[in-house]
């Protein structure tokens, strides 16, 4: 590849495990990771050295389509797409387990309500997917969304999903994902760990009518999910995304990734262990 490249990560979309990956594969001399914080991240990318950032060939993290910053907004861009409700729930159910630092409010208390944080407002609960394609802001604002009128932004979304990616995938389709997104950067889909899996026995039941909020929030990204889905099904169907590659890759993955994930996942928890 001769530009840089950026995966763009939505939140709960098994972007841990793509990110870890890019980081194996291409190194950690010449990358750049976003935060989600749009101004912090470009106030960040504009203090480094002029040659550390024209030498970036890899971008990560959480960032808008638009960043607003030429190096990265030139790269190829990918991403990997996940269902609208199954990633709310993912995100609510990481929020509960207390690991988003900036949401701890809603588990001081040590009982975690879903129907008061599902309707606190919070920009991540609703058609982030969409807003994150279309906005150059804030990844949790409205706005653009109220400027475009809903028809125009998820046409939007979808254009720059479809026509200017250089690829993109669905997580529910996973491995035929991973293996378009590596053809696309012309490489041999490599063998990946499974990270940040959750114990069935920590998951969150949630109601029909919690559900159904659920979906009336994310009216936007489950149209846009639906067409990425589709036209993912049709290059599946139509050869652009082979087949035959699809099925060498999952015999690989079966057979060497559960012990490639054991020890990676063990690698990354010693690593975070605290030193006495």
């Amino acid at each position: 590849m001769q530009k840089p490249i950026r995966f763009l990560h939505f939140p709960k979309t098994a972007g841990t495990t793509m990110a870890s990956t890019l980081l194996r594969i291409y190194g950690r001399k010449h990358w750049f990771g976003f935060s989600g914080v749009a101004e912090k991240d470009r106030e960040k990318f504009l203090n480094l050295p002029l040659d550390v950032r024209m030498n970036i060939t890899l971008f990560i993290g959480h960032s808008m389509y638009e960043t607003g910053l030429k190096e990265p907004d030139a790269a190829e861009i990918f991403t990997i797409l996940r269902e609208p409700v199954s990633r709310v729930k993912s995100f609510i159910q990481h929020v509960a387990a207390g690991k988003s630092q900036y949401l701890k409010e809603y588990v001081e208390s040590g009982v975690f309500s879903v129907d008061h944080f599902l309707y606190s407002g919070n920009g991540e609960l609703d058609n982030l997917q969409t807003k994150m394609l279309i906005n150059s802001d804030h990844s949790g604002s409205n706005l653009r969304i109220s400027e475009l009128g809903e028809e125009a932004a998820v046409e939007l979304a979808i254009s720059r999903l479809i026509n200017d990616a250089l690829a993109f995938g669905i997580q529910e389709d996973f491995d035929a994902s991973w293996v378009a997104i590596w053809n696309a950067l012309g490489r041999k889909p490599p063998i990946y760990a499974s990270l940040n899996q959750k114990k069935t026995a920590e998951r969150l039941e949630f109601t029909e009518r919690q559900l159904e909020k659920i979906r009336d929030l994310n009216r936007l990204d489950l149209k846009v999910y639906a067409a990425a889905k589709e036209e993912f099904q049709r290059r599946c169907m139509t050869g652009a995304i082979s087949d035959s590659d699809v099925t060498v890759f999952k015999r690989r993955q079966h057979l060497y990734g559960r012990v490639f994930s054991y020890i990676w996942n063990m690698a990354r928890n010693l690593i975070k262990r605290p030193i006495n």
